[in-house]
């Protein structure tokens, strides 16, 4: 949630020398000044705290006399005996981050890990804490040149970014189709190849922030139905994901109080009431029986590119045989979604 880098960027407009760092009992800031000098700190943090994160509380003390700081940075992460953190949630695709994915020129156009402070997987790729690249699945892919420029830029809002990518130093992106090596290449040719698998009545497992999902064309009873048998899961309602609220729109009625939940940094699955004639998903086959519609936005770039591209909805539910935990291990996944899934894309 770039909570550090936020605190970089309030210390030096007050022109304060010192330190903030993480550690695993929450952040510590140590600044050169006295009570009141802290405190107009904290006032101006809370002031620009941003909507993901939530201070759960705070002390202030004296340090030991004698550190001289001769600038403010952020410095190493701390590892305490105790730990008392509460883990940050991984957060919806921002939207700064999903205009880039479409923005002509821009050097993230079609990238689908593109990340940023404010927004990206946090909980469901922490090993360890404090949360440092180091400590994440992120650990393994050394920055380019110019993501370690916005690393470093506190102008920048990619600063400190322990989740920063893009396609020179990406995080890879594989397509399999079952019985079948993995396929890589340009991440839009493996996207280009599943939403062909779709439009032929497949069921496509695609890597979502926390784990696969299953998806099919949610607009034809065929594919549904193929799920419904697959899943075992002969009458419970799935879930639909829609490529824009004007599609959404088009199936169920819109509340203003859910709008901003659909396009927000939780983006949920949100339960709202079926049009008497919906414009597109196969309602009696996605929710049979049923006047309500689970409906959510893409909330990873990877699944907004690719519902993007296939340009209808699609039913997205957790890849699992009912009433088994849903499946995340890249290395496993194949395996375990035999017979579930026609081909997988993560």
């Amino acid at each position: 949630m770039g909570f550090r880098p936020l605190v970089y960027r309030l210390a030096r407009a007050r022109g304060l020398t010192g330190w903030v760092s993480n550690g695993t009992d929450g952040v510590h800031i140590e600044i050169d000044g006295n009570t009141s000098v802290a405190e107009a700190l904290l006032a101006d943090i809370r002031s620009a705290c941003p909507p993901t994160a939530r201070i759960t509380g705070h002390e202030i003390t004296a340090a030991p006399v004698g550190a001289e700081y001769p600038d403010f940075r952020i410095v190493e992460s701390t590892a305490n005996v105790s730990v008392s953190l509460l883990l940050t949630p991984d957060i919806a695709l921002c939207p700064r981050c999903r205009q880039e994915l479409t923005e002509a020129g821009n050097r993230r156009e079609g990238y689908p890990f593109v990340t940023c402070t404010q927004c990206g997987p946090r909980y469901s790729i922490i090993r360890d804490l404090p949360y440092d690249r180091p400590l994440t699945t992120m650990a393994p892919f050394a920055l380019c040149v110019d993501c370690q420029t916005e690393y470093d830029d506190p102008a920048d809002r990619r600063f400190f970014s322990q989740t920063n990518s893009c396609p020179h130093c990406a995080v890879p992106l594989r397509w399999t189709v079952a019985g079948n090596a993995p396929q890589t290449g340009e991440a839009e040719d493996l996207i280009a190849a599943a939403v062909d698998s779709l439009e032929a009545g497949n069921i496509v497992a695609v890597k979502g922030i926390g784990g696969y999902l299953l998806c099919c064309d949610a607009t034809r009873p065929g594919p549904v139905a193929r799920l419904r048998s697959r899943k075992q899961r002969p009458a419970k309602p799935f879930a639909v994901l829609y490529p824009d609220l004007g599609m959404l729109a088009g199936d169920v009625a819109l509340t203003p109080a859910a709008r901003p939940l659909l396009t927000g940094p939780v983006s949920p699955v949100l339960l709202l009431p079926l049009r008497p004639q919906p414009q597109h998903v196969d309602a009696e086959g996605v929710a049979p029986g049923l006047d309500h519609l689970g409906v959510m936005l893409p909330y990873a770039p990877l699944l907004q590119r690719l519902s993007s591209r296939f340009g209808r909805p699609l039913v997205a539910t957790s890849a699992n045989v009912s009433g088994s935990p849903m499946i995340h291990r890249d290395a496993t996944a194949q395996q375990e979604l035999a017979g579930l899934a026609d081909a997988w894309l993560g």
